[in-house]
């Protein structure tokens, strides 16, 4: 099911105080995020795998996730803008290698 969002407009038509709601549809997507202990600055250093260059930080995890989702957000409306597509969520890979040290 496509969430509907509410909004309620509110103003004056001649002369006249209206108040409409709308509901409407709103495409949500949802992408990965990777958090990181940034060890230097304290505080977290976040990324969107899906969504090249689109970093964040934050001094909290939770600031750190609003912060993203803000810089997700952006990302997305600056690609609708220029008519560009929307990348689709992926489910990126945590693995390991041994190196020498």
């Amino acid at each position: 099911m496509i969430p509907r969002q509410l909004f309620i407009l509110q103003g004056t038509y001649n002369g006249q105080e209206i108040s409409r709601e709308i509901s409407m549809s709103v495409s949500v997507m949802e992408y990965k995020i990777v958090l990181e202990p940034d060890r230097e600055d304290g505080g977290y250093v976040v990324h969107c795998p899906a969504l090249p260059g689109c970093y964040s930080q934050g001094d909290t995890r939770n600031e750190a996730i609003d912060n993203i989702r803000e810089a997700i957000e952006a990302y997305i409306e600056s690609l609708k803008k220029d008519n560009l597509p929307i990348p689709p969520a992926v489910d990126p890979e945590i693995a390991s290698v041994r190196v020498r040290a």
